[in-house]
């Protein structure tokens, strides 16, 4: 359920400001979880400037508080690697068209043990969370995209590194503009 939605419900939504490459300040953002927080929601990587986080940080410090971390997957599954149990989130999700699946296909991942009521009302398919008919061919249109991209992960991954290395050296040709990247200003 999107934030805005728990808020118009009269729940506390906390979002934590992040620095101008993208990255919250892992203080800060610990700093927010209190005992009555339930949930902590983390882009794993920002679509508009490219920033991926550090998820195995911020999760190890979202454990000590011993609060649920869901990662919205959607923007890296099938970009970069993606171990969610090395991760250590407890829920993720993901959306098909991201990766050339059928529009309106997603998928969640809940961590086994990690239960939470189904947000839709109805009948009980998929173990009561959720109503409705399966979308098999969405379903399958996913898991086919899913595999393509697993497959196309490293050359694709090389492709984009010679894409950012040929836009790189041409960034004196536009004298005002910027890398967005961390680690864009260090020196290799």
């Amino acid at each position: 359920m999107p934030c805005g939605r728990l808020a118009g419900r009269g729940l506390e939504v906390r979002r934590v400001p992040v620095t101008r490459t993208g990255l919250p300040r892992l203080d800060e953002a610990v700093a927010v979880i209190d005992d009555d927080a339930a949930l902590v929601t983390i882009l794993h990587a920002q679509n508009e400037i490219g920033t991926v986080q550090p998820m195995a940080r911020l999760a190890a410090a979202v454990r000590r508080r011993e609060v649920a971390i869901h990662l919205d997957a959607a923007r890296s599954l099938g970009k970069i690697p993606l171990d969610v149990r090395a991760i250590g989130a407890d829920a993720m999700s993901i959306a098909g068209h991201k990766l050339y699946a059928p529009k309106g296909i997603g998928a969640p991942y809940l961590r086994r043990g990690c239960e939470r009521p189904s947000p839709l009302a109805g009948a009980g398919q998929e173990r009561g969370r959720r109503p409705g008919t399966t979308n098999v061919p969405g379903i399958v249109g996913l898991g086919c995209a899913c595999e393509i991209a697993a497959r196309r992960l490293a050359a694709d991954a090389e492709r984009i590194a010679a894409l950012r290395e040929a836009i790189r050296t041409k960034q004196g040709w536009f004298p005002r503009s910027a890398s967005n990247r961390a680690s864009a200003r260090c020196s290799r």
